[in-house]
């Protein structure tokens, strides 16, 4: 609860990894206590563990970048949108 008293002092910065990405990371994800996902305009939909800091998963859906997702509950499908793709 962020509301409560002296929670912002019990949070800490979730790392970034500097070549997480190509390109600009512009959408992410929480998809449970170990796992995140970031979108980019590289165009890669990329899992994360927090525990292990390393890619999990990768998957190239879109030519022109990624500029939102959404994982469904299982975290295994995964609808994303981005510039129009010929």
């Amino acid at each position: 609860d962020l509301s409560a008293p002296g929670a912002s002092e019990q949070l800490e910065p979730l790392w970034v990894k500097e070549a997480a990405h190509e390109d600009r990371i512009v959408c992410c994800q929480w998809l449970g206590e170990d796992c995140f996902a970031t979108g980019s305009e590289d165009g890669f939909v990329r899992k994360w563990s927090t525990k292990t800091r390393d890619c999990v998963f990768e998957l190239s859906v879109h030519e022109d970048g990624v500029f939102c997702l959404c994982f469904a509950a299982d975290n295994r499908h995964v609808l994303s949108s981005g510039h129009f793709d010929p």
